[in-house]
């Protein structure tokens, strides 16, 4: 389960590549190495692509 203390933890702090980090039920959030943060899903019927802020941007 993506909780908000794993989004904001260190396994999701970005890298030198875009890397995703999945839960079990087809939920991922994607990292890219700018810090800007994506959630998605996995599946064919919902196509999501929602930006959530990052640590750097929020006040």
């Amino acid at each position: 389960m993506l909780t908000d203390t794993k989004i904001n933890g260190k396994e999701c702090e970005p890298k030198t590549k875009a890397f995703k980090v999945a839960d079990s039920n087809g939920l991922y959030l994607e990292i890219l190495p700018t810090g800007k943060k994506y959630l998605d899903t996995d599946t064919d019927t919902a196509k999501t692509h929602k930006a959530i802020p990052s640590k750097s941007t929020t006040p």
